[in-house]
């Protein structure tokens, strides 16, 4: 790890070079001496610059009117000899996978690109010039460029306007960074100066710093920009960037920001000056400070011929000062506490989903004093159907309490202030400082609030209609779903059934067509970054009718769709149609899987009296992501004597009747069902689970696919915007890994998906539906040890201690047990069941375990003799009970 891009070109500009400037409004020039009648004309050109338009241009200079030169040194002129390099964050400062980029880049290199371009529309809907400059299109990407060295004639301040090309709202913001590199002693130095955070707000920030410390002095100013958590539309650009010498620097008043949350900030050059940031509260009473209003639109809609409603939904909050900046103040009069001022203030409603992407509700907001309010309006969208269903949405959330943990209300803005340096007594100017203030659970209950829910009427006062909209459904519906069908598509190619839109907040139900086991982590040492089954079988053993006992038979389920497949559905989505609230990336597509089964009645097999559902389990982490998993248990399994491979055989058929590994089906809602539910067909000889990953190897710096599961995987392609086949097919054998082929780099492979198939071992398969007692970690298990009643009176014993030792079967030596426990029993227990725990790790699990046990028997007059060993073949044939008895404990009443 080093200094990002410490190598530097260094060019130096002459101060003859410095480009005039032909001025708007030019001041007085004084009038030469008298000239000749007939003067001889002098022509020369020379380049300018216009500093309001940014034309740089040749001109051409006629007699000899002197020319005034401008000492400012406007920054354009010097970005095509600069050097521009791109590269990843891994912190504050320092880069990865660094990249040199060239002048006048492609817009769509993804290493980033740097253009000076003309005519750009900015996102304030101006025009201008601009030094276009998007970072590495990679998480925490950035871009810099060190320009030439400079001379200040006297002192400077770097000026220039910063923010986004014009429709950059994917972006989730950058900083504009400014750093001046001088020299100290022939050593090249570099410091920052300023940290610009901007969002995409529809205005151009001004930013401005101070350079008479280096005043005089030969510069070169290194310009930047770092992308946040995504560089999506990052379209960042700089407008006129310049050094304005002659220029005195101003001691501009304002905010220390330190990472804390203090009540108020001390002033950079005041002390008698504090600095506090406004809060902000949702105006209470709700009276007209919530309103839910609609009303029929005059014309009808082009594609039904219906008059459907348009309205608005608006919330009102006050700013306030901080309780304890009044009682600071009241107590200091000194001390002058002044309010923050927030610039580009931006309040919105925001459906913030677990574990999804937020969709944000922009509207109109308004301000009378210090009270603001914020009005979401239908009328914005192109038709009548829109509006009523964009209605139609905010009001199933706003009005359900059910939805409360997902509305909320968002206030952001920007600040100036300044951000101290680590380790130094000095400061960064930062311009555009965040402000966020979240409200949580924005939800008001039309029936609480009957009021503030009503029908607009130019002719009559507005008429409340509660809990009854009069555009649509009741807001005791949680959802309405659209059914989506692309048109000449098989979805089964995609395995799955339907696919549903949800009105609410436009994601996509998944209807798969099949659910199968799902596999989990195991977390035991040695199983490490392993996937096992997610099946269980827990027993119920009746130690006086062991012939009968009865197992409860577990497993989760999940949507059988590899990562491949849901990446294939995101992009048939993608290509048919545009979500309401994506940009231009297929992940910006949404997925939602049923979080219910239709289960109309209770479903029977031989040999089980009931299978039971039990549904919200949870996300697949390890199946398809963002899908939830089910667990579905068969109660009252008898298995006889115990045998865990007998219920093994009874769900496979082998024990007559059908077998349930073929398949469990449940019927599918009608397709024009509000609530759409899956049908399962689970078929047990499959196992589920996204078990092939691309992983980079820190020691070699190569990216393997690594097989985390228990069996062989044969990679035929992989995909990120385009597939790519991979021929011959790779096979990754099972909990192995192998490197990955080009197109797969250190870059990418992030990006990747990757297309694989994989076949089951016939013994795998069986012992998968043979050890059903696996979780996620180890096997638990018990060991019943019960005596005849009166045993310990009888013949005067203390204690009896047994020691148990579990092996695998046919194994005789001891010293090969998988696990060794004890117990000891004494006379207060005399007649009980004793109950001795034991657990083994998963890869020592074996279907039938040999049980070798030895007993120490005490005697209330002190003897303790040790009996002979006791050996039981299999312990699960006889239920998992060992009896204490008078003939395996060789006693006798002499």
């Amino acid at each position: 790890m080093a200094k990002s891009f410490s190598k530097r070109v260094i060019l130096k500009a002459e101060i003859p070079e410095q480009p005039a400037v032909i001025m708007e409004h030019p001041i007085p020039i004084q009038q030469p001496d008298p000239i000749p009648e007939q003067p001889t004309v002098i022509k020369q050109k020379t380049t300018v610059f216009h500093p309001q338009t940014g034309i740089i241009q040749q001109v051409q200079l006629m007699n000899f009117i002197p020319l005034f030169f401008d000492k400012n040194i406007y920054l354009f002129n010097y970005t095509d000899k600069a050097r521009w390099a791109s590269g990843q964050l891994i912190d504050a400062d320092n880069t990865t996978n660094d990249t040199s980029l060239p002048w006048m880049g492609s817009p769509g290199d993804s290493n980033g690109f740097v253009r000076l371009d003309d005519g750009v529309v900015m996102e304030d809907n101006q025009t201008y010039k601009v030094l276009r400059t998007h970072p590495k299109w990679v998480n925490n990407g950035t871009i810099k460029g060190w320009l030439p060295w400079v001379q200040q004639m006297g002192t400077g301040i770097f000026r220039a306007q910063v923010g986004f090309l014009n429709g950059a709202t994917g972006t989730d913001g950058v900083t504009f960074q400014v750093w001046v590199h001088y020299h100290v002693n022939g050593v090249e130095q570099w410091e920052s100066v300023l940290h610009q955070q901007k969002l995409y707000t529809r205005q151009l920030q001004e930013i401005s710093v101070d350079l008479s410390k280096w005043a005089n002095q030969e510069i070169s100013i290194e310009l930047r920009v770092d992308a946040g958590a995504s560089s999506v539309q990052d379209w960042a650009a700089w407008i006129n960037p310049r050094i304005e010498m002659g220029q005195v620097a101003v001691k501009i008043p304002g905010p220390i920001i330190t990472n804390d949350t203090p009540a108020f900030f001390n002033d950079r050059y005041d002390v008698n000056t504090k600095w506090y940031l406004p809060d902000f509260e949702l105006k209470q009473p709700l009276g007209d400070n919530f309103t839910f209003s609609c009303y029929k639109n005059a014309e009808p809609n082009i594609e039904d011929g219906k008059l459907h409603y348009n309205g608005e939904v608006s919330f009102t909050l006050s700013k306030n000062t901080p309780p304890a900046i009044d009682s600071l103040a009241a107590n200091n009069a000194e001390v002058t506490y002044t309010e923050i001022l927030l610039n580009n203030l931006c309040i919105n409603f925001v459906l913030a989903f677990k574990d999804k992407q937020p969709v944000t509700y922009s509207g109109t907001v308004t301000q009378t004093d210090n009270d603001y309010t914020l009005s979401l309006e239908s009328n914005k969208l192109s038709t009548s159907k829109e509006q009523e269903s964009y209605l139609l949405t905010l009001f199933n959330f706003i009005s359900n309490i059910n939805n409360a943990d997902w509305c909320t209300v968002s206030v952001t803005g920007s600040y100036f202030g300044y951000t101290p340096k680590p380790g130094q007594n000095d400061c960064i100017t930062n311009a555009s400082l965040l402000f966020t203030k979240v409200f949580n659970k924005v939800n008001y209950p039309c029936a609480a609030y009957p009021n503030n829910y009503f029908i607009k009427d130019n002719s009559t006062p507005p008429v409340s209609f509660g809990c009854l909209p009069p555009f649509g459904i009741p807001a005791a519906d949680p959802h309405t779903f659209t059914l989506f069908r692309p048109q000449n598509v098989l979805l089964s190619e995609y395995g799955i059934n339907y696919i549903y839109r949800n009105e609410y907040n436009f994601n996509y139900l998944i209807i798969p067509q099949k659910y199968t086991i799902m596999l989990e982590r195991a977390s035991h040492s040695n199983m490490e970054d392993q996937l096992v089954p997610a099946a269980y079988l827990t027993t119920v053993i009746d130690d006086s009718d062991t012939a009968n006992c009865m197992a409860t038979f577990q497993f989760h389920i999940a949507p059988d769709i590899s990562a491949y497949q849901l990446w294939l559905i995101k992009k048939l989505i993608f290509d048919k149609t545009k979500t309401p609230f994506s940009s231009n990336r297929i992940d910006d597509i949404h997925i939602e899987f049923p979080e219910n089964i239709y289960q109309p009645d209770t479903i029977a097999f031989d040999k089980v009296k009931k299978l039971q559902i039990i549904t919200g389990l949870g996300s697949n982490e390890y199946g398809v992501r963002g899908s939830r998993y089910f667990q579905l248990e068969f109660q009252d399994v008898s298995f006889g004597d115990g045998s865990a491979g007998l219920v093994g055989d009874i769900i496979k058929g082998q024990m007559g009747g059908a077998p349930m590994a073929a398949t469990i089906s449940f019927d599918i809602d009608c397709s024009d069902t509000p609530h759409p539910k899956a049908v399962i067909e689970i078929s047990l000889n499959k196992i589920s689970g996204n078990g092939l990953l691309l992983q980079k190897n820190e020691a070699d710096n190569k990216v393997y696919f690594l097989n985390r599961t228990f069996y062989d995987v044969s990679v035929t392609g992989i995909t990120s915007d385009t597939e790519k086949i991979i021929d011959p097919a790779l096979t990754v054998s099972k909990n192995n890994s192998m490197e990955a082929p080009i197109p797969v780099t250190v870059d990418n492979f992030s990006l990747i998906i990757p297309i694989y198939t994989y076949s089951l071992n016939q013994d795998y398969n069986n012992s998968v539906l043979a050890e059903m007692r696996v979780d996620v970690q180890n096997v638990s298990d018990i060991i019943i040890v019960t005596n005849n009643t009166g045993l310990f009176n009888m013949y005067k014993i203390a204690e009896v201690d047994i020691v148990i030792y579990i092996l695998p079967t046919g194994e005789t030596d001891i010293s090969k047990a998988i696990r060794t426990v004890s117990k000891s029993i004494n006379a207060d227990k005399d007649g009980a069941i004793n109950y001795v725990p034991f657990v083994l790790p998963v890869d020592q699990y074996s279907r039938k375990w040999s049980v070798h046990y030895s007993t120490t028997v005490i005697f209330t007059d002190g003897r303790n003799p040790q009996n002979n060993v006791q050996i039981i073949e299999d312990l699960n044939s006889i239920g998992n009970v060992i009896n204490l008895t008078v003939s395996n404990l060789n006693l006798s009443k002499s």
